[in-house]
């Protein structure tokens, strides 16, 4: 009996041996069939060089959020938004012209509008400052149709303070600022419009008449002390108004004097620093064609919207690595870009970047990935897997195939509302800081 059993499972083995070398040697990966026979490999050690550039000029004029305030940034130093724009002329039916009756205004206050973007520390008091513009915002306008202004545009202010706010920033609470302008401000701005005017027929006569008087407002940080957030503000003629306090015989009303041409409207942006400081290493970014090596910045690179920073990632030895082998194909590339530990513990980490093709000069060229495909993986333990995971597996491909000699480089930034808006930052390590850094992951089929 016992010798029975022996040989049955002999033979049992012996067919499983059997149907195994037997059995289809092929399987399906994707859409293609794949010989098991054949290799399927995953490379990430890719050589992967990062640097530090800026870009020369960003526009922040013509969009629908301004920022004010600053923030000391232990890494790219003292980060300061001022905004400036011009309000139109509101309609003066408000204003009684009966001579048994008489219109006085109570007060005059500016009014803003939270965008509900924050960056910074808002626990600590907030301060904001209301200047009057002294020379006409047309005046050295950068060339475009728009006339765009930039952040790094300058448009001169009148020192006196107008009106000043200080108070607790709560982005997602606060919804509306009042700023009461001084008296002497409200004044004359209320007999301009009443005794001239008020007998100006002509709408485009009576707004340059206004402007003559009055260019428009500067928002500003102040610069005696210093705030410790930047705060965004809805840039828009129903969010963005002067409002004048009218009594006419003991009855109360409003005048609003709303925001007017959002080309002219922007932020302008300083680092105080950065520029002009030799012990700083990103102070030479003076030109876009210029990198600063992450060897220089100690081992890592700097994206901040606004400012202009971008981090360049270059492949200097992508296509020789895999041009030596003709018999392979490309699954998928992955780009995972690991921000430095410890530096998005008071700035959180923008959800989304945005990579852009780029040449020998830094160019800044089409987008390469679609952002809703990039994800964002926040490890909230250990913090040593948080990082960016963006597939780039088109743009290799592109890459390999180009018939050109300049190395595959991209630059990482953010999407262009965002530089414009906001200023999101992230810093990258390149891996000696940290045992996980930027990597280029390739999956490919060598048949």
């Amino acid at each position: 009996m016992n010798k029975s059993r022996q040989a049955l499972s002999y033979f049992v083995l012996f067919l499983l041996l059997f149907g195994c070398k037997n059995s289809s040697e092929n399987f399906t990966l994707g859409d293609e069939l794949v010989d098991i026979k054949s290799n399927i490999i995953v490379n990430d050690t890719t050589t992967v060089r990062a640097s530090t550039i800026r870009s020369d000029s960003i526009p922040t004029s013509g969009v629908s959020t301004m920022l004010v305030g600053q923030y000391f940034d232990g890494t790219l130093g003292n980060i300061a938004a001022s905004s400036y724009f011009r309000v139109a002329v509101g309609s003066f039916s408000k204003i009684s012209t009966d001579p048994l009756s008489t219109t006085v205004c109570d007060s005059l206050s500016l009014i803003l509008n939270a965008s509900h973007y924050s960056y910074g520390d808002t626990l600590l008091p907030y301060t904001i400052e209301v200047h009057r513009i002294s020379e006409n915002m047309e005046n050295n306008l950068s060339l475009s149709s728009y006339g765009y202004r930039y952040s790094n545009s300058k448009v001169n202010y009148d020192p006196e303070i107008l009106g000043q706010a200080t108070f607790v920033p709560r982005p997602k609470i606060i919804s509306r600022i009042s700023i009461r302008l001084t008296k002497s401000i409200q004044d004359n701005l209320f007999n301009l419009i009443t005794n001239q005017l008020i007998n100006v027929n002509d709408a485009t006569q009576k707004q340059a008449d206004f402007v003559n008087n009055f260019k428009g407002v500067a928002l500003l940080p102040p610069t005696n002390l210093k705030s410790s957030s930047v705060l965004g503000y809805k840039a828009d003629n129903t969010s963005l108004y002067l409002l004048f306090y009218l009594n006419t015989n003991g009855a109360k009303d409003t005048m609003a004097f709303a925001l007017t041409n959002t080309n002219l409207l922007y932020t302008r942006i300083d680092d105080l620093l950065t520029y002009n400081n030799p012990t700083n290493p990103l102070d030479i970014l003076k030109k876009s064609e210029i990198k600063v090596p992450s060897y220089k910045t100690g081992n890592v690179t700097y994206c901040q919207a606004g400012t202009g920073f971008m981090t360049k990632f270059e492949f200097p030895y992508l296509k020789n690595s895999l041009l030596s082998d003709k018999h392979i194909r490309i699954m998928k590339a992955e780009l995972l870009l690991y921000p430095l530990k410890g530096s998005y513990q008071k700035i959180p980490l923008p959800s989304k970047v945005q990579l852009y093709a780029t040449d020998n000069v830094n160019h800044k060229g089409s987008v390469i990935n679609d952002t809703t495909k990039s994800q964002l993986y926040i490890d909230n333990l250990y913090h040593e897997e948080t990082s960016y995971a963006i597939d780039i597996t088109s743009y290799v491909r592109s890459m390999i195939q180009a018939n050109t000699d300049e190395i595959p480089s991209m630059i990482v930034s953010f999407a262009d509302y965002k530089n414009w808006t906001t200023l999101d930052r992230v810093i990258f390590s390149d891996g000696l800081l940290q045992v996980k850094s930027t990597r280029l992951k390739i999956t490919y089929w060598r048949y």
